[in-house]
């Protein structure tokens, strides 16, 4: 069996042998600086900042663990992640930022050729993987079919994942999955959530809160007759790129095995954020706030949607988000 992390030696300035020990010492020392070393077995140069596990996520410290190679053998690569639902909005920014890092990245999704319901490619896929990480998305909103599509989905990875030697295992969810009992979609993502927790590999869950790109599908499915008719419950999005960055750190990370929340930093009232947003957007749609409005005809408390525990807040506003050219949305 190979070797799934290697025991780094010092680089530079900062002298070290070669033991897991002298490692640990150094970290202690240059918690949340740049560290330079050479990792056994790559022959590159990593340059990381990582933060002490009690620090993870921190309020005070929101950075996760970050690490840029200076590469002396571009092909060699720090850990095979697997990305299901790899092609989605999500999936495609978590493959590009986490090539990017160097990272070997594959790619698990039927256009690849790779299907999570039938089985076939996943043992190839993850032949030597490291971590999984898991936005798939099922075709239909069905609450039978997501159901099916999210337990036998997950059950098979999860399987894959065990045979291959996976060590962490990495779920995108929502905020609020247990507090929608009558929405189908949230109640599967629950299934889904509990499958991960028992399956006895190390994992990372992580809820996020609606994404601004969803904004507009949001308010036309609370569109009639040309007035919209939104929630006065809390909202708090956030932007693809803010829940990409924050899943690759958490993929690049030791497992958290617990739930940590997702949103944007802006919070307020979903008929008030959204209505602001129709605006700047040119959107000439009434906007009533509606108290009975509800989600997708799911009644809501006040704060069904907003993070309440452990969370991490992005850095991109509304305002920032939609001010941005339409490419990198």
């Amino acid at each position: 069996m190979r070797s799934r992390r290697h025991v780094p030696r010092s680089y530079g300035q900062d002298s070290l042998t070669s033991t897991a020990s002298g490692f640990g010492q150094l970290q202690s020392r240059m918690e949340g600086k740049v560290v330079r070393f050479v990792g056994l077995g790559y022959a590159s140069v990593y340059l990381v900042e990582r933060p002490a596990p009690d620090d993870f996520l921190g309020e005070a410290k929101p950075e996760l663990m970050r690490a840029t190679l200076i590469p002396l053998v571009p092909k060699e690569k720090i850990m095979k992640i697997v990305i299901a639902g790899g092609t989605g909005l999500i999936g495609r920014k978590l493959v590009s930022l986490l090539s990017n890092r160097f990272h070997e990245v594959v790619v698990a999704s039927p256009s690849a050729g790779v299907n999570s319901i039938t089985g076939v490619g996943l043992e190839k896929a993850f032949e030597g993987a490291d971590v999984v990480v898991d936005v798939t998305n099922p075709p239909t909103f069905d609450p039978a079919a997501v159901m099916d599509f999210f337990t036998t989905s997950t059950k098979n990875l999860l399987s894959a994942g065990k045979n291959a030697g996976v060590t962490h295992h990495v779920v995108l969810s929502i905020v609020g999955t247990d507090s929608l009992p009558q929405n189908g979609y949230f109640v599967a993502k629950v299934a889904q959530e509990k499958l991960v927790q028992e399956s006895g590999i190390p994992y990372s869950i992580v809820r996020a809160t609606q994404f601004m790109e969803f904004m507009g599908t949001i308010a036309d499915g609370a569109t009639a007759d040309g007035e919209v008719r939104l929630s006065t419950a809390n909202f708090q999005p956030i932007a693809a790129d803010d829940l990409a960055e924050l899943l690759a750190d958490v993929a690049a990370y030791f497992p958290l095995n617990r739930i940590v929340d997702a949103a944007g930093p802006d919070r307020g009232r979903m008929c008030d954020l959204i209505g602001g947003y129709l605006a700047s957007i040119g959107d000439t749609r009434i906007v009533k706030a509606d108290p009975e409005a509800g989600y997708f005809g799911c009644p809501l408390d006040e704060n069904s949607l907003v993070p309440l525990g452990d969370r991490r807040i992005g850095s991109l506003n509304i305002e920032k988000w939609s001010q941005r050219p339409k490419a990198a949305a």
